[in-house]
């Protein structure tokens, strides 16, 4: 299950601008070349986290997320064309963001508010780091030194 559809991505920009990021010829919103940008941008949601949660998410958190794929596949669509940076800079910004947060939620100073495989809804703690010491038989004692 994808983490957006199309009509997430209408509510962000307009038909036309769709059309103009999809069909070369500009005469209609191409749907494979949608759910390409959309599968490119739950795949990077998904490597970020899956350091902290089981993915893909299944039931999706419903606001974070979905956001979180219309940024970066709006990005992705905008990317196809290339930038004008003075009228885009929104859409890059909004995927900056996302990319922030992700890598937030990857070292897990960020949680979506989902149970992770801990059951706890909060990231998984990493083990316990220590050391350990182990040392040869001692050669010299008092008891061997008195009699030398």
């Amino acid at each position: 299950m994808s983490y957006c559809v199309l009509d997430d991505l209408k509510k962000q920009v307009s038909d036309q601008v769709l059309i103009a990021l999809t069909d070369d010829d500009g005469l209609e919103i191409k749907q494979a070349i949608i759910d390409s940008a959309i599968n490119d941008a739950d795949a990077e949601i998904n490597g970020y986290a899956r350091t902290q949660y089981d993915v893909p998410f299944n039931p999706v958190p419903p606001d974070i997320i979905r956001k979180l794929s219309v940024d970066i596949t709006l990005y992705n669509l905008f990317s196809r064309r290339g930038f004008d940076k003075e009228k885009e800079a929104n859409i890059i910004d909004r995927y900056n963001n996302a990319v922030r947060f992700l890598k937030d939620l990857a070292k897990g100073t960020v949680t979506i508010g989902v149970t992770t495989s801990s059951g706890s809804g909060l990231p998984t703690p990493a083990p316990p780091i220590g050391m350990s010491f182990e040392s040869n038989t001692r050669i010299f004692t008092r008891d061997k030194l008195r009699g030398m």
